[in-house]
């Protein structure tokens, strides 16, 4: 897309000694310590002409170049907060760049090094299925009976969808008081597409099983054993498939390995490894828990694997292992390769692997994310 090119483009050009190379793959033919170099001297010619927003889940050489990095929901406060950057560097996935975009100012320019990281999880639900199990739920309770919450984990046309309709998208860190809020609106909330984070923060917040009902989006039908006239939730039949792999078993195991030890799972895992575990939290809560722990405290996380082998180096007076090491395949894709070209084009005032959303879509899902950012 044609960008002008700013004085501070102009200043950031010049202090560049080398000039960007046409395609992210070109710098994989260069060693990598080079590209790493050239990788730095872009950033800080942009200086604070760029912001970048790493997630928790990236691999450490992409982290050391954030300013900031987070969870969903710290991400997307910060990016809400950006107004200074032109630039906003997201390394994550598809739909966190989505939402920079979204709430970023009409000045800014949201990119993403990975080009493309679709998250498989927010695959699982579409737009057209969402209308379809709305309607079903209307057709069954009436309308405005039932509150719509979106995970972070969703493209921006549910979004959309979603902020059409009343709802809120929550993250992991505040499925809780976003579900309670829904369930203060309307009585009833559809929530998509984590199957085992609705559920567990349903739970959470004292709703039995009975009140709970499953949407099977393949089938368009609405699962409820004890019938649909008492259900609270109706969660959504998605999952997260690193967070799913966790079992029962591999909690057992590091309690026989390490008698004592904390374990702490993300509330993505199924209710199963949940009410096995001692906690569960989202990747900052798991962050926070770590980082205050008294010396000598080990821990058994279940999470990504990135995240767990970062804790373990910068806390060395405790024990942190893996429970198994499950790794995003999709937070992968970014790496010091397609980072290093989104730089250097950037010092250069060229912006590639720019993420947009048509201004539509982009109205409507603003309404539910500033929602979720509002409800405290």
């Amino acid at each position: 897309m044609p960008v002008r090119r700013s004085a501070k483009d102009q200043e950031s050009m010049a202090q560049l000694d080398a000039r960007p190379l046409p395609r992210a793959k070109d710098y994989e033919d260069l060693p990598e310590q080079e590209v790493r170099e050239r990788a730095w001297r872009a950033r800080h010619a942009l200086g604070a002409n760029a912001v970048i927003l790493t997630h928790h889940y990236q691999a450490d050489e992409i982290v050391e170049f954030g300013d900031y990095r987070g969870d969903s929901l710290e991400l997307s406060r910060i990016a809400a907060a950006q107004r200074q950057a032109h630039y906003i560097v997201f390394c994550g996935v598809d739909f966190m760049a989505e939402s920079a975009a979204i709430l970023a100012g009409p000045e800014q320019i949201v990119v993403m090094p990975a080009g493309e990281a679709p998250c498989p999880m927010a695959a699982m639900a579409t737009a057209p299925d969402f209308a379809t199990a709305w309607a079903h739920l209307e057709a069954l309770w009436g309308s405005n009976s039932v509150t719509p919450v979106v995970y972070q984990n969703t493209g921006a046309a549910v979004k959309a969808f979603c902020g059409a309709h009343g709802g809120a998208v929550c993250t992991s860190a505040n499925a809780g008081p976003v579900l309670a809020w829904g369930l203060a609106q309307r009585g009833r909330v559809l929530f998509l597409p984590d199957r085992y984070l609705s559920v567990n923060s349903a739970h959470a917040l004292g709703i039995p099983d009975e009140q709970i009902g499953l949407w099977l989006h393949r089938r368009g039908v609405l699962q409820a054993p004890a019938g649909p006239s008492g259900l609270k939730l109706v969660a959504w039949d998605g999952f997260c498939h690193v967070h799913k792999a966790f079992t029962v078993s591999d909690v057992e195991q590091a309690r026989r390995e390490h008698p004592g030890i904390r374990i702490i799972v993300h509330p993505e895992c199924t209710p199963e490894v949940v009410q096995a575990a001692d906690q569960a939290g989202s990747t900052s809560f798991i962050v926070r828990q770590v980082e205050q722990a008294p010396a000598g405290t080990e821990f058994g996380i279940g999470t990504e694997a990135h995240l767990v082998e970062r804790l373990a180096k910068e806390n060395p007076d405790k024990l942190v292992v893996p429970l198994r090491r499950n790794v995003c395949g999709t937070m992968a894709r970014t790496d010091i390769y397609n980072l290093c070209y989104v730089l250097e084009h950037l010092a250069a005032g060229q912006p590639v692997s720019v993420i947009t959303v048509e201004p539509g879509v982009a109205e409507q899902a603003r309404l539910a994310l500033q929602r979720m950012l509002d409800i405290k």
